[in-house]
């Protein structure tokens, strides 16, 4: 159970300026199931899938916060088009803004080294994001969408300490929003934000440490107090879902 989760909403300010800005729920609730799966099916070749399953809803949500289109009687957009201005709803048992019901991921990485080339490493993932509603009235919602990236390194034989890395992100260009809010109050309707489109570039890094015109060494050390690390940062998110 979540006691005050934040909300967050564009309001109609003077002037027909908009500005941000939070108000809280009494109660919501989230419970959901995760699951990781990391496989090597040869020294060469890892896979990799994880999911989560998650059931959120607001359980005491009595004046949550709505900007109703401008409709006709029809339910069809009419003059002068954009939003009403803020009201309140009972939004209590409607899902909690920007939480997905599903999330999936799989992926494979095949990493392969040869005496004369060098060292290939070769990533591909796909990530799965089910549809929900952008804020708490549900009116704004994001439809379901798949991302695919890849990547390419190669790190030369004759120079282990340099490598070169070709990646790419939604290869496939899929369009979709990195947020979403209703303009309280105007005729502009929603105040959208593109997520970024299909993109890629070549990188290249070195390893300064590892030169050998340099005199300085650095002893690295892993492991240090991993447990300690891992239960809190999965403490951290598990209370914000």
């Amino acid at each position: 159970d979540i006691s005050d989760p934040q909300v967050q909403t564009v309001i109609q300010g003077p002037g027909g300026t908009t500005f941000v800005g939070l108000t809280n729920a009494k109660a919501a609730r989230s419970q959901g199931i995760e699951l990781a799966l990391d496989a090597s099916l040869t020294n060469e070749l890892t896979i990799r899938f994880g999911g989560a399953l998650v059931d959120a809803e607001y359980t005491d949500f009595k004046n949550g916060p709505v900007a109703f289109p401008i409709m006709d009687a029809q339910g069809n957009p009419t003059s002068p088009y954009g939003l009403h201005p803020l009201t309140t709803q009972d939004q209590s048992s409607y899902r909690m803004a920007q939480v997905p019901e599903s999330r999936f991921t799989a992926g494979l990485n095949y990493d392969i080294e040869t005496s004369t080339s060098g060292r290939f490493n070769a990533d591909v993932n796909v990530s799965y994001t089910d549809e929900f509603p952008w804020e708490p009235d549900g009116i704004i919602r994001q439809e379901a969408y798949t991302l695919v990236g890849a990547s390419l390194e190669w790190t030369p034989a004759a120079q282990d300490s340099f490598s070169v890395r070709f990646w790419g992100k939604n290869l496939t260009d899929k369009e979709y929003y990195a947020t979403q809010l209703a303009n309280a109050g105007s005729r502009s309707g929603n105040s959208s934000v593109a997520a970024e489109p299909r993109t890629g570039a070549v990188t290249s890094a070195v390893r300064g440490g590892e030169l050998s015109g340099h005199n300085h060494r650095f002893d690295v050390v892993t492991g240090v107090r991993e447990e300690e690390c891992r239960e809190l940062m999965q403490t951290f998110f598990r209370e914000r879902r």
